[in-house]
């Protein structure tokens, strides 16, 4: 899952940024001049292929927002730390996804770098950075989609005093991924087709938050990120025009410049803790701009509200417990095609549309302690969506993992550990293509393997 942050401070409260710089900028003299953390999975899966998915369905990063279990297993973070002179600090910190290329292909096996920036403290209780980095929020949860975490760029910031609170401000760019862009192959020969040819853009970013104490265990973050467009880039080269134009959803024409647009999301999350688990409660609302930048882009506005705890190891009971819901509602400025299930294929249909998407996943694992380290479980994750737009054309689906596992401690948080797991997966009628061609509507995955933070 990728907001575990390496760090790994066993904080089972969704502890901020800015906690986290409070915990580097210790003494010096009473601190290690170079710390590493580490967290990583690594195991083995019989993952079922499923061909239309693009990916395993035992990879939780597919339509599984609300189950934590069933992900992808072989998975490295690194962390390095330096201190230097008036608490000063660097953070390096990358990733490696699919580290044991158990499929057979290196794609994604290299290394992702999440953070390298240098830190000063510009006072007592103030501090500033520059350099790469992702603001999100430190924690252990439950989420494979999270809100609020879209803050990974290059630039600077400040954390400073605000009415008795510390608040973050920080300015930069970022490279993002866009949705490729149909080319022709021939501006003479429009029969000649068009081929989709992948282009980035860079947008200057905005990023706002401020963590107000409420209590001794409870916390509210209200947080806002705000996107400007910029120049878009294809092969290396900036893109001064469209060869064509691209879906007319997106209403852009041939010869067209790319304009710029400004995109945004508001949001807070409510947290607590003690000395029985802990919660995260988020509400955010988004505006999008869909691919191409013009003018007369659509803005759809996306509404959100989640949910996570977990209640696990941490009192003296038998049982323990994990949940997370998660709910997102798109309204799009143009009404979109309603995609249906016919036969083994989904299809936009010629005349239901809507301007309202939905998804809403729900997860759920009791946990039983058969002793502190030995620990039985059994998660339930069911994702459902309405089928609004060409992204959202997924099964709805079920999956029922039970779970065995064996922790060095009761809490299997931030807490080594190994364990098996059977996943059965259950989809809307037999809308999923096997590895064969076949149609199913089922799948089984099986996981061994291990967790470990240091």
């Amino acid at each position: 899952m990728n907001s575990y942050r390496s760090t790994i401070l066993p904080a089972l409260s969704l502890l901020s940024v800015i906690h986290a710089q409070q915990v580097f900028a210790q003494d010096s003299k009473t601190s290690a001049p170079f710390e590493f953390h580490a967290y990583g999975r690594l195991g083995i899966s019989t993952n079922e292929k499923l061909l239309d998915a693009g990916q395993d369905q035992g990879d939780g990063a597919f339509g599984l927002p609300s189950s934590r279990h069933v992900r992808d297993l072989n998975y490295l973070r690194i962390q390095l730390q330096g201190r230097a002179a008036k608490d000063s600090l660097f953070n390096i910190e990358g990733q490696f996804d699919n580290l044991a290329h158990q499929s057979g292909k290196w794609d994604g096996a290299g290394l992702n770098l999440r953070n390298a920036y240098f830190q000063m403290p510009l006072s007592e209780d103030s501090s500033a950075w520059a350099g790469a980095r992702r603001l999100e929020f430190e924690d252990v949860r439950l989420f494979d989609k999270f809100p609020l975490s879209d803050t990974t760029f290059y630039g600077a910031g400040a954390t400073l005093p605000v009415a008795g609170s510390p608040a973050t401000i920080a300015l930069g760019f970022k490279n993002l991924d866009n949705d490729n862009l149909p080319v022709a192959n021939d501006s003479s020969n429009p029969a000649a087709g068009n081929t989709n040819i992948a282009s980035k853009r860079r947008d200057s970013s905005l990023f706002l938050r401020y963590d107000i104490s409420l209590g001794t265990n409870l916390a509210l973050r209200p947080t806002l990120i705000l996107n400007r467009t910029g120049q878009y880039i294809r092969d290396g080269v900036p893109l001064k025009k469209y060869d064509t134009a691209v879906p007319q959803t997106n209403t852009v024409t041939a010869n067209e410049t790319p304009k710029p647009a400004v995109t945004g999301k508001a949001g807070a999350v409510l947290s607590h803790w003690g000395d029985s688990g802990w919660g995260n409660h988020f509400a955010w609302v988004e505006q999008r701009v869909a691919a191409g930048q013009t003018s007369v882009s659509n803005k759809d506005t996306v509404f959100g509200l989640a949910t996570s705890g977990d209640y696990e190891g941490w009192a003296s009971d038998d049982f323990g417990l994990m949940y997370s819901a998660f709910y997102e509602q798109t309204f799009f400025k143009t009404a979109q095609p309603k995609f249906v299930l016919k036969g083994t294929e989904y299809e936009a249909h010629p005349t239901t549309k809507s301007k309202n998407g939905t998804v809403l996943a729900v997860g759920v694992q009791p946990v039983y302690y058969v002793t502190d380290k030995l620990h039985a479980a059994l998660d339930l994750s069911h994702t459902y969506t309405n089928k609004i737009s060409s992204s959202s054309k997924k099964p709805n689906m079920t999956f029922v993992t039970p779970i065995v596992r064996y922790a060095a401690n009761k809490n299997a948080l931030a807490t080594p550990q190994l364990f098996t797991s059977v996943t059965f997966g259950i989809y809307e009628s037999k809308s999923r293509r096997t590895a064969a061609g076949t149609a199913s509507g089922t799948s089984l995955t099986t996981q061994t393997g291990c967790e470990f933070w240091f």
